[in-house]
């Protein structure tokens, strides 16, 4: 048995109760008998990262301390991620009584932000792609942090007319990295891309796309606690695979991500017919889900990918029919292809 742990063991190694293991372990597709059952060193290594802690996404901050005057805070997009569908910078500005946060980038990012204050001073610029909101006194950390999020986060796109059941659509990042000098076939996979890639695609072992998949769960779990909006969500919902056994990867991802949050629970969708292919714009899928018990309070989608975001939408007709007072939708990973 090189290589394999058997869940007591891991329930000590962990500190939680063997129960708890197999829980988890059941919660992640392993269907296993007792404490005294073993498990791969693959299946192993994906129980304990779905007990760690979900790591915080990291931020450009140039400084601690709030002097009276000039900048205090601006964010930047992690290193090396695409600015396309982001903020490109967020900015604080404090002067005697008053301070401003600037935000230049994507529109529908900088929409965000905006509408989140209605009440406050605000002037924007379509020439230099800016919007700055005013307050008296200091900017609150909340607009901070929501524009620290969105810098990170690619914003598909608000609901509006077309889309009014959701509020916004985000993504932790690309599947390629969009690159205007090359034709699109050339584009590389983000790291995102790679993991998703893996997670769905490619000749790939059951332990592989099980890390993935973890890892997956981390990054968007990460990405729901950092954004305000995001996390007043108190339901994740799960959307339909083809599979009817609930096995579809975007469905194991969602389990995962709502068991590392804290007081979020899980919904399921039915859904008549079950979707064969979601990445099939061609397919209607108006009216064909629905949610079956009630929903309190703002609630998130969370899917492996997004591409024409037509399940979202459906998804979103259903939670709200079901009660959902807000939807917001996040996804691993955005392609290009509608």
């Amino acid at each position: 048995m090189a290589g394999k742990a058997r869940v007591y063991e891991l329930a000590v190694e962990i500190g939680v109760s063997a129960e708890t293991v197999l829980e988890r372990l059941r919660e992640q597709g392993e269907y296993v008998k007792s404490k005294e059952s073993t498990v791969e060193a693959a299946v192993a290594r994906r129980l304990r990262a779905s007990f760690a802690p979900a790591p915080a996404p990291k931020r450009a901050v140039v400084a601690d301390a709030v002097p009276k005057t000039g900048v205090v805070w601006s964010c930047t997009p992690t290193a090396g991620r695409q600015v396309r569908g982001r903020l490109s910078r967020a900015e604080t500005t404090q002067e005697a009584g008053t301070a401003r946060l600037e935000i230049a980038g994507d529109f529908a990012a900088r929409k965000l932000v905006w509408d989140r204050y209605p009440d406050q001073r605000r002037t924007y610029s379509d020439q230099n792609g800016t919007s700055t909101i005013t307050w008296s006194g200091r900017v609150p950390r909340e607009a901070e942090a929501l524009a620290a999020s969105l810098c990170d986060l690619v914003t598909v796109g608000p609901g509006g007319r077309d889309d009014p059941n959701l509020v916004c659509r985000f993504a932790l990042d690309w599947y390629t990295a969009p690159d205007d000098d090359r034709p699109s076939e050339e584009w590389e996979r983000t790291e995102t891309g790679g993991l998703v890639y893996r997670l769905k695609y490619g000749d790939h072992g059951p332990g592989e796309r099980a890390e993935a998949r973890t890892e997956l769960a981390r990054r968007l779990a990460a990405a729901i606690t950092a954004n305000p909006l995001l996390a007043q969500a108190k339901s994740v919902i799960a959307v339909p695979g083809h599979r009817a056994d609930g096995s579809s990867q975007g469905e194991m991802v969602a389990r995962e991500v709502a068991a590392m949050l804290t007081g979020v629970g899980l919904v399921t969708v039915t859904s008549s017919p079950r979707p064969e292919r979601k990445a099939d714009t061609t397919v209607d899928l108006a009216d064909t889900m629905s949610i079956p018990g009630r929903i309190d309070g703002p609630c998130v989608i969370v899917d492996d990918v997004v591409r024409s975001g037509q399940t979202f939408t459906e998804v979103a007709r259903a939670a709200r029919a079901a009660g959902a007072s807000e939807v917001y939708a996040i996804a691993g990973a955005k392609t290009l292809r509608s």
